[in-house]
């Protein structure tokens, strides 16, 4: 798998983060069993039972007579002094986030004898002796960077005090982050390569991640951002582009998801070359999908061709 079945679940947090309502859920009971896959690998929500609801602006949200939920996932300060607040979600998928990178859940019940790793994972943390927890196949699969990015979210969101733990907003740009670092990287080994990869079974797990790459590349762009866009970095737009040429199913998936109705966006630097990468494809069907919107962009001076595909002129 491209990511792994982990980070896949993870990755329903992410269309989250413009949600705007009056009302906060509180799960009560974030964990791996209850993040569950569908068919087409999408990510849902499950077991609500214990979940509950009030006004988003409402700092401690539930003072409970009793604490409820799995061992190991909870907030041990909900658990003292029964508080329920939104960080008390937020704790639970930091273990969540290291089951990922650990590659097993956070308890052993063997015998009659339950332990929990969540302080052992955080120990090794700030130890810096992540190679100890971390899964052999998914260090192998991610960029070390990434791997860092994703790490550090992760002990965040472990931190004993409320305050200290980040929301889910700066959660979902973290991991976002993560993500983007190692699309690059994987793209950019998998583009000389494109139309082999798709021959085979494991080239379109590995290559055609095309809702994922393209659900990422589709993020808006921001001023407050501290990450590049992955359309404005000089590595990731050529990669990208490389790959709109080359593979036009990546190209019609990317199409609609990042750059229909939105060019103007994209008209300048790095990702005008990416842009324009659909006018340069031999694909009947993607030249098809972007000619009308990029062509009068062209015409108004709006869209700047890369210099290499400039016209020449006849002396």
């Amino acid at each position: 798998m491209f990511f792994g079945e982990g980070l896949k679940r993870i990755r329903m947090f992410f269309t989250r983060e413009k949600e705007v309502t009056k009302q906060r859920v509180i799960h009560r009971d974030i964990k791996s069993a209850n993040i569950l896959l569908d068919e087409n690998l999408n990510a849902k929500d499950s077991d609500f039972g214990l979940s509950k609801i009030s006004p988003a602006n409402q700092k401690i949200t539930f003072l409970v007579t009793s604490s409820v939920g799995t061992p190991g996932y909870c907030d041990p300060l909900y658990m003292d002094d029964y508080q329920l607040t939104k960080e008390s979600d937020v704790y639970s998928f930091g273990v969540v986030l290291f089951e990922v990178l650990c590659g097993r859940v956070c308890f052993e019940n063997s015998n009659g004898n339950f332990k929990v790793f969540v302080n052992d994972w955080k120990r090794c943390y700030e130890q810096n002796k992540l190679d100890e927890i971390i899964f052999s196949d998914l260090s192998h699969q991610m960029d070390p960077s990434s791997v860092r990015t994703f790490v550090d979210i992760a002990y965040q969101c472990l931190q004993k005090s409320h305050e200290q733990r980040p929301t889910m907003s700066t959660v979902v740009k973290k991991l976002k982050a993560a993500l983007v670092i190692d699309f690059v990287v994987v793209i950019d080994a998998c583009a000389d390569s494109a139309e082999e990869l798709l021959r085979s079974n494991h080239g379109r797990e590995v290559l055609f991640e095309n809702e994922a790459i393209a659900s990422v590349v589709a993020t808006p762009k921001s001023e407050e951002e501290e990450e590049e866009h992955l359309l404005e970095n000089i590595h990731s737009s050529r990669t990208i582009r490389k790959l709109i040429i080359e593979s036009p199913s990546f190209a019609s998936t990317l199409w609609e998801k990042a750059f229909k109705g939105k060019c103007k966006t994209w008209a300048r630097g790095h990702s005008a070359k990416v842009v324009c990468a659909y006018l340069e494809t031999t694909d009947p069907k993607v030249l098809k999908l972007a000619k009308k919107e990029l062509q009068p962009l062209l015409k108004e001076g709006v869209l700047e061709l890369p210099e290499n595909n400039q016209p020449k002129k006849s002396g």
